[in-house]
């Protein structure tokens, strides 16, 4: 009985340390990406949105809806990056697909699992996109003025009315398109269909999310 019992021991430790193993190679497989060196003129913190410079060959600065045509990507920190190609000084790198911990705000509204996250008037900031910004990608964590480590930011609008709004990192499954308004013809969508089905889950249709 004592041999059986130990037995039983460890195999259960077994499968408990094969469990943790696989699910650790799963986080990491979502959650780090190969990033790209670019030249910035300031710092830029690690999780904003930005675009190609206007007048600079490889380098960014932060997006916002004056430059969100340029969009490339999120700047992330090295540890973050699975693969930093050319990792150059005085550079940062940029992550333009995959899963990465992004600066959003509740500007536009609360984020939910799935909402389509585009470029705001907040520079390096995204929000909810359904207001035909371009799109940077899917949520695939909500975001509210109750998400942990959420920080309350006071803003006024260009009527000099101040609102409160929320700003914080949640993770966004980058896909970059033209702007929200386009999701009709159908190519957006259906890029981005299976990654939707699979965050949420279960079988999402298109028009839940339109």
């Amino acid at each position: 009985m004592s041999k059986q019992l130990n037995g039983f021991t460890f195999i259960a430790a077994v499968v408990v340390v094969f469990c943790f193993f696989v699910f650790t190679i799963n986080c990491f497989a979502v959650t780090e990406s190969i990033s790209n060196p670019y030249q910035t003129t300031t710092p830029i913190k690690a999780g904003s949105i930005v675009s190609l410079a206007a007048t600079a060959q490889n380098q960014v600065v932060a997006s916002n809806t004056n430059n969100e045509s340029r969009l490339i990507g999120v700047t992330v920190d090295n540890q973050q990056s699975l693969l930093a190609v050319n990792e150059v000084s005085n550079t940062t790198q940029v992550v333009s697909s995959g899963v990465v911990n992004t600066l959003v705000s509740t500007l536009n509204g609360s984020i939910s699992i799935g909402s389509l996250i585009s470029v705001s008037p907040l520079s390096g900031v995204g929000e909810n996109g359904y207001s035909g910004g371009k799109v940077l990608g899917i949520a695939e964590a909500p975001f509210n003025n109750s998400t942990a480590g959420s920080i309350s930011q006071n803003i006024y609008d260009v009527n000099h009315k101040l609102h409160q709004i929320y700003v914080g990192y949640i993770p966004v499954l980058i896909s970059i398109n033209n702007n929200s308004s386009n999701l009709g013809s159908g190519g957006f969508i259906n890029s981005l269909q299976n990654s939707i089905n699979k965050i949420a889950g279960h079988s999402v249709s298109n028009t839940s999310f339109l």
